[in-house]
């Protein structure tokens, strides 16, 4: 029996993403870059795939546009490893099943033991 394998759409790129993001709002790559506060020429290479943004950058696409792509998790995570900043923890996982370790101590109040 032959082995049928399942069309998928490629993921699409950030800076394909950029492009029609930047597209539906009718805006130059200028004013992006300039609401952003990054250089044209940084705006053009996320566009056109030769540089990805920092996380720093990416927070600033999202406050600027009020969307990252479907995908954004990935691209904050290699962001994160890019700029050296990541925590080896990934960004936006549950972790409301491991233990978070006993609470603080009211204030004023010494705790009991060191933890």
């Amino acid at each position: 029996m032959p082995i049928v394998m399942a069309r998928t759409q490629p993921r699409e790129s950030f800076g394909d993403w950029l492009r029609g993001a930047l597209h539906r709002r009718g805006w130059a790559q200028e004013y992006a870059a300039r609401r952003m506060d990054v250089s044209v020429f940084t705006v053009n290479r996320w566009i056109n795939g030769s540089k990805r943004p920092s996380y720093r950058q990416l927070m600033q696409v999202l406050r600027v546009l009020g969307e990252l792509p479907p995908d954004f998790l990935d691209a904050i995570r290699g962001a994160h490893e890019g700029d050296g900043r990541g925590s080896g923890k990934e960004i936006g996982t549950n972790t409301s099943d491991t233990d978070p370790g006993p609470a603080p101590p009211p204030r004023g109040e010494r705790p009991d033991t060191f933890w």
